[in-house]
């Protein structure tokens, strides 16, 4: 069972395999939204509003898919550590910075 560690929260928190981030970091009261706003108005798991963007200190991960890549276009040129919770499922342990 993989293990998130969301670094800003110091919390840990066992996944299973395939779990997607953003379910799970909600699930646990973790908050993958930036304010209020986007909290309450987002796209609910679709990858199209691009507000759940965490940074991801693993080397073990699969690279952005397509709507990521859409999405955070001109942000993953600069830092490719970025990532959308919405559209990741964990298959390994990874370290979570959400973004506030």
């Amino acid at each position: 069972m993989p293990e998130l560690f969301f670094v800003n929260e110091d919390k840990k928190i066992n996944v299973e395999v395939g779990g997607n981030l953003r379910k799970t970091a909600i699930a646990s009261e973790i908050g993958v939204y930036s304010n209020i706003l986007t909290k309450l108005f987002n796209c609910r798991g679709k990858g199209i509003c691009g507000t759940c963007v965490v940074k991801i200190d693993s080397k073990n991960i699969d690279p952005p898919n397509e709507i990521e890549k859409k999405k955070l276009k001109k942000k993953l040129d600069s830092d490719p550590t970025l990532r959308l919770a919405c559209q990741l499922n964990v298959k390994n342990d990874l370290n979570v910075i959400t973004i506030s």
